[in-house]
């Protein structure tokens, strides 16, 4: 029988099936009278078969036997004949007696003649049959079959003979009645199937049922702890003055009795207690009693001739503990007087040699003290008495000097505790006990402890808890002492408290550090660095570690030079961290290897409960019907429950409050009031993983507006009349949007007769504690981000989460107290498809992400960067590549400073979208552009495939080959393919645009949802689907590409509020969005090819691509990054392809290249999404890259003065690519090309006509706007000065300004403040007229004053 992996539980019903026929298969049938048939059958078998073979043997026998037969044969033959003729003759009768035998019959002859005749063949015998050599295969495995039947029913009749004499030896020697014995020959299904239950199966439930944290009723009480009655000491027979009386007392204990026993039966049971040679004995006389009924099951028990073994010895344990107490409080120190005597003349085992193990402390040595250990203070804490009480139930309290000492002596090390050990909140409390904040040498000088957190509401809530364990807070909010701070304090990137002179803890965010170390790598101000839930390894987690693997052996080389710094020490801790990267990477802690100390498991037990089927699709229905159930059945305990974001909480916050029926603010949630406003440019801040969930998070108003009014819910269930299970409930959300207020109340006390339930994101799962939860929902989802590798483009996707994350969930319900976890996924699910640990977040992400991130925390070098998992080096070199060919980084001075480049101001601002490089660089210079609503389209249709995909050119070549050419060969099925094809290139070819694929995409896109219009529901997916299907689309395709536009719209209002357009303002889309005019498009072709920079191409030139090729060559392009050998082509569902090349566009940029195969078997390079560009704005949109190569300057068009850059600018020659393009010239500042000495000899220009210029248009009123009218009093042109012409005032003028170095307004306004008010002013009397001197004065004075008051106010 083949395994069935998907249904195991199948599989052993079918096995228990099988066995149990084979086991049952004779039974009812006469063994003997079988196994003699088949011995009867096997007989016969032999024999035929026998007979079969001899046949085959005789054939194989020689030519020799053969002969001798046949002379045999005639042998016989002629003795026959001779013996006929002898009869003849010999014999004669006469001829009466002749006569008379003819009478009866003879025939001519002699009638008493016998003559001899030949062998007749008997009628009876049987033929002899061939069988066929299959046949005789066949008639053998039947033997074979029937020879192991018969030895079953052999060994099966040896077994019955076994049996039967052993139970004829057990009953001669049996003293049990037969009753009793029955019961164990029995199954074990059997019994299980028994009406009645034992009392120790009873007991054994109940126990376990208290050990899972359930209420016990009354009568399960009373069953498991038996009251018992202590007799007075009267009753204890005197044994007389000489000996001495152990206390032990009599007691009567009650038992239970069948029902079917009326009579009350006293229990005695003697205890006998030997203590050397003294024997003493109690027997008591005990009340009858009749106990209550339990349950049904145990009043069918069979009655018993008295208590079990069990019963009395618990009754014998018993009589000692309560007798011992009692004697205590009574007898006092006299009796313990005489207990100590009685305890001396026991007899006791004392070894004959003794081995005496000798230590330092029994010796009476201990170590002296060093300088250290004398300058060491150690600082005391007030705790609560609640604290005190509870504090050394946590496993990590017995683990205190081992992690304090490991810590003190190791500059790194790792911690790892499981779930609840309660290392988060203990160890800085054992750091800061240990003085490790105090300097040794100055005790004036303190230090702060450091503690990071990846999330925001688990560092407030830790730093809160903490300073209430230390006395220091009320657990609920922190607050300083006269404005000096407290001395546990917390900071996020949006609130700080506590936070002072008096700080010796600090708890903060990842982010908070990351920005700290920027500034000050050594870490001054700090003695210990703990980076707790080290495990979740974000980009933040694990840059922090790699800064701070350089940071501790600086720090300690500095702290040996300088005494008034303490060498940093690194604690990383985490319930299920991957040691191995750590412990085993020699580039991160080369020479200082960690030291681990492990923490025991959780204090309380955590039952895990798997579904039996794995909800795929709804899995908030799932968890919404098990939080009812719970609430409902379960005894009082809180529920945590997991779910992946906002929109999710909300929705299932509106359905339990409405299946509990609850009013007013008990589970009152708002979707809009109370949560914290988050500024994505707040600072220079980097990511954290609280902007993960802010940006993924997709809640829109329907989704809150339609659990209004939802009608009745199916799934809620009565509520219960039991007094243990809560009748309210309290509802609360807990997710990182919400403010610390808010979040707060998930802490807050739960009022009375009300059961807290908490739905929160994965916030909750590590680090926070949340009080009396008992019962976790684990849904086994959470929203990630995700990249499509394909195309760079994020998207937040829920996914399942890794073991050690449910692990970490499950832990939540163990806090506390025993706690159960209901994980809505099968077992199989979590054993065969979940990953153990999530991987690192430096490995999902694109490393051109990660690298322009690590450039944003001022990582000047990537490549040499100690990764605890780092990436593969030539990947982080093209994503360094791909960062300066886009314009995000600076490498201009990396000879000079070293690394691998700076990040400029555009870098910086894609840092901070959520989005793959390429795609932030077009939505942000869209937005710079003002067509932002379209970018979002094109960007959403490069994240999926070609809407078009029923275009014939995207089926298969095999499909295409496989119709003949001919068409007289053509069948009717082969031309309806043509025809439909055909059908499908017509709707296809509507669609094509001259402006490139991603406009034919933004129009299909626009049609398609403006033929939905936004009506929602039914009604809109199915005119989708109609539009779909008329117009050629994929409606699957488009559906994600609606989606992902949503989620761009989103984005956009969040992160690019200031930007014109409908998505920037609202965060949502237009079905009635016109197609882009001439203007639009210009502007979105640039913005889409500002992200492609380095996927140019330009049609090759002929003669410039040598070689074979599969394809025509005059119809491929050249990459601007690629070789000349390696062609690219137009894919040809693209709607710019074109078989004749003169046609094709000569300039282009594309998404994405593929390798496809012709018909020849080769392969092609083919180019996806094109877009036609313009070369003559090529080179301003990527001037700020290195794609781009600046030559000498040209004479036209003429340098022009741009009041932004407030610098004279001049045209160069400008070149494109690896390959040298010539684009149309860039203008770039004049000076600096002047001044290049590589370019001194080639230009048009004079060293100093930077200078001529800006005089020439500082006349001219374009550079001081209070000059605007001052070439109206001029007595010559100012063209004068740019001529080549020579002339005094114009040498002078450019002569003064040359000599001053300005060239600029900037220049010219700080000499004018620094150095002379009257710069410049002999000089414009040579150029006014006469009679315009006084106005040219004022003018000129009233100028001088106003920009010499800018310069102060904006230099002061």
């Amino acid at each position: 029988m083949r395994r069935s992996k998907s249904d195991p539980a199948k599989y052993a019903r079918n096995y228990r099936k099988i066995s149990q026929r084979r086991m049952t298969q004779y039974d009812g049938v006469d063994e003997e009278k079988e196994m003699e048939r088949l011995r009867s059958v096997l007989r016969n078998s032999k024999l035929q078969l026998q007979q079969v073979e001899e046949p085959r043997t005789a054939d194989m026998s020689n030519g020799t036997a053969k002969k001798r037969k046949r002379a045999k044969e005639r042998q016989d033959k002629n003795r026959d004949e001779t013996t006929d003729d002898a009869c003849k003759t010999n014999v004669v009768l006469s001829d009466e007696i002749t006569s008379e035998l003819h009478c009866y019959g003879g025939d001519g002859g002699n009638p008493l003649v016998v003559l001899p005749t030949k062998k007749k063949i008997k009628g009876n015998k049987k033929p002899v049959v061939h069988l066929s050599p299959d046949e005789i295969r066949e008639a053998k495995a039947l033997q074979k079959k029937t020879e192991r039947k018969l030895l079953q029913l052999e060994a099966r009749a040896a077994q019955k003979k076994k049996r039967v004499e052993l139970y004829k030896r057990l009953e001669e020697g049996q003293v049990v009645p037969q009753s009793q014995l029955q019961p164990l020959l029995q199954s074990s299904g059997k019994l299980s199937r028994k009406a009645s239950t034992t009392k120790k199966q009873a007991l054994k439930k109940i126990l376990t049922k208290e050990r899972a944290g359930l209420v016990l009723t009354d009568a399960e009480k009373e069953l498991l702890y038996p009251e018992y009655e202590v007799k007075d000491d009267d009753h204890i027979d005197d044994f007389g003055s000489s000996q001495e009386m152990v206390g032990v007392t009599t007691k009567t204990m009650k038992m239970e009795r069948n029902s079917n026993q009326k009579t009350n039966e006293t229990l005695t049971k003697p205890a006998a207690f030997l203590t050397g040679d003294n024997e003493f004995r109690s027997s008591t006389t005990a009340e009858p009693h009749l106990e209550d009924e339990v349950n049904d099951s145990q009043n069918s028990m069979p009655p018993s001739d008295g208590p079990d073994f069990a019963s009395q010895m618990m009754a014998s344990l018993s009589k000692l503990k309560e007798a011992n107490v009692e004697t205590t409080k009574t007898s006092g120190d006299n009796n313990l007087n005489d207990l100590s005597v009685h305890v001396e003349s026991i007899r006791r085992y004392i070894p004959t040699d003794p081995t005496l193990i000798k230590t330092a402390a029994t010796m009476g040595l201990r170590p002296a003290p060093s300088d250290e250990d004398k300058k060491r203070q150690v600082l005391n804490i007030q705790r609560p008495d609640s604290v005190v009480e509870t504090r050394f139930d946590l496993p990590v309290t017995a683990m205190e000097f081992e992690i304090v000492d490991t810590i003190r002596n190791n500059d790194i090390t790792i911690v790892c505790g499981e779930t609840g050990s309660g290392k988060s909140t203990q160890v800085p409390a054992f750091l800061y006990e240990a003085g490790m904040t105090l300097s040794p040498d100055d005790p004036q000088s303190k230090f702060l402890i450091g503690i990071t957190q990846p999330r925001r509401v688990a560092a407030v809530s830790t730093a809160k808890r903490v300073c209430y364990e230390m006395g220091q807070g009320d657990g609920q909010s922190i607050r300083g002492s006269f404005g000096k701070g407290n001395i546990v304090a917390y900071q996020t990137r949006y609130e700080t408290a506590g936070l002072g002179d008096n700080t010796h803890i600090k708890f903060m965010t990842d982010g908070i550090l990351l920005n700290e170390i920027q500034g000050d790598l050594l870490l001054r101000r700090y003695s210990v660095i703990v980076l707790d839930e080290s495990h979740e390894r974000n980009l933040n987690t694990d840059v922090l570690i790699g800064l701070l693997s350089v940071t501790v052996p600086l720090r300690k080389k500095a702290a040996s030079e300088n005494p008034s710094i303490v060498p940093l020490k690194l604690v990383l801790m985490s319930a299920t961290l991957r040691v191995e990267d750590f412990t085993k990477n020699e580039k991160l802690f080369s020479n200082c290897p960690p030291a681990v100390v492990t923490v025991p498991g959780r204090t309380h037990p955590v039952t895990i409960h798997h579904s039996k089927v794995t909800e795929l699709d709804d899995y908030e229905t799932a968890a919404f019907k098990k939080v009812c159930k719970i609430h409902r059945k379960l005894p009082r305990g809180g529920i945590l429950v997991f779910l992946t974001g906002k929109s999710e909480i909300v929705r299932m916050i509106k359905r339990l409050k409405h299946a509990f029926k609850i009013e007013g603010s008990a589970g009152q949630v708002s979707c809009d009031v109370g949560e914290q406003h988050i500024d994505p440019a707040t600072g220079s801040f980097p990511r954290e993983v609280d902007d993960d969930e802010y940006d993924g998070d997709d809640l829109s108003t329907d989704d809150v507006d339609s659990l209004e009014s939802s009608s009745e819910d199916p799934t809620i269930l009565p509520s219960s009349d039991n007094d243990n299970i809560p009748p309210c409930a309290c509802i609360l959300p807990l997710y990182s949007l919400l403010s610390s207020e808010e979040q707060s109340k998930v802490f807050a006390p739960v009022p009375e007769n009300h059961r807290l339930i908490v739905v929160a994101t994965n916030i909750a799962e590590t680090s926070i504690t949340i009080p009396g939860i008992s019962y976790v929902v684990d849904t086994g989802r959470q929203k990630c981000r995700n990249y499509n590798s394909g195309t760079g483009v994020a998207s937040y996707d829920i996914m399942w989460i890794s073991k050690a994350a449910a692990d970490q969930r499950s832990g939540r319900a163990g806090r506390t107290g025993p706690g159960h976890c209901y994980r809505l996924y099968s077992s199989s699910l979590y054993s065969r498809h979940m990953d153990s640990f999530a991987l690192p977040e430096v490995l999902t992400r694109p490393l051109e992400d990660v690298a322009l991130s690590m450039k944003a925390m001022k990582i000047s070098n990537i490549s040499s960067f100690p990764f605890p998992t780092p990436p593969d080096q030539s990947q982080i070199d093209s994503a360094v590549k791909l960062l300066a060919d886009i314009g995000c980084l600076d490498l201009s001075n990396v000879e000079r400073d070293g690394g691998d480049g700076t990040i400029t101001k555009l870098g910086l601002a894609v840092s901070k979208l959520p989005l793959g490089v390429r795609y932030a660089k077009m939505l942000l210079v869209a937005a710079h552009s003002g067509v932002l609503d379209y970018a979002i389209v094109a960007v959403a249709a490069l994240s999926e495939s070609s809407p078009f995909s029923l275009h014939p050119s995207q089926e298969s070549s095999e499909e295409k080959e496989r119709l003949p050419n001919d068409e007289a060969e053509m069948d009717n099925v082969d031309s309806n393919l043509i025809k439909e094809r055909e059908k499908l290139m017509k709707k296809r070819r509507k669609w094509f645009h001259s402006s490139g694929d991603l406009f034919a995409a933004i129009s299909a896109i626009g049609a398609f949802t403006y033929a939905g219009r936004g009506a929602g529901g039914a009604s809109e997916e199915h005119a989708a689907r109609k539009f779909c299907e008329e117009n050629g689309l994929n409606y699957t395709i488009m559906a994600r590409i609606q989606k992902m536009r949503t989620h761009l719209a989103v984005l956009a209002k969040r992160r690019l509020g200031t930007a014109k357009g409908i998505a920037a303002s609202s965060g949502c889309f237009s079905p009635k969005m016109s197609p882009p005019n001439k203007l639009q498009e210009l502007l979105l072709t640039q913005s889409i090819a500002s992200g492609l920079l380095d996927h140019i191409a330009v049609l090759a030139p002929p003669g410039s691509i040598t070689g074979e090729h599969p394809a025509d060559i005059r119809s491929a392009y050249i990459g601007c990054r690629s070789s000349a050998d390696k062609p690219l082509f137009l894919d040809q569902g693209s709607s710019l392809f074109n078989r004749d090349y003169r046609q094709l566009p000569r300039w282009i940029c594309y998404e994405s290249v593929i390798r496809k195969m012709t018909k020849d078997g080769s392969y092609i390079t083919v180019m996806k999404n094109i877009t036609p560009i313009d070369p003559q704005w090529l080179g301003e949109i990527s001037r700020d890259t290195r794609l781009i190569t600046f030559g000498a300057a040209v004479g036209t068009p003429c340098p022009i003065y741009d009041p932004d850059k407030d610098a004279i600018l001049c045209s160069v020659t400008t070149r494109y690519g690896s390959h040298g393009w010539l684009v149309s010239p860039v203008r770039v500042v004049m000076y600096d090309v002047l001044a290049a000495p590589e370019t001194k000899s080639t230009h048009e220009y004079l060293p100093d006509d930077s200078f001529r210029w800006f005089a020439r248009y500082l006349w001219e009123g374009k550079v001081i706007p209070e000059l605007a009218n001052l070439a109206q009093l001029m007595n010559d042109s100012t063209e004068l000065i740019t001529r080549k012409t020579p002339s005094t005032k114009v040498v002078l003028l450019v002569g003064s300004l040359r000599d001053a170095g300005v060239d600029s307004a900037a220049a010219l306004r700080k000499h004018w403040a620094q150095n002379d008010e009257k710069f410049l002013f002999k000089c414009l009397k040579c150029w006014v007229k006469p009679e315009h001197h006084a106005t040219a004065k004022n003018m000129w004075i009233n100028a001088v004053q106003q920009n010499v008051n800018m310069w102060k106010k904006n230099n002061c």
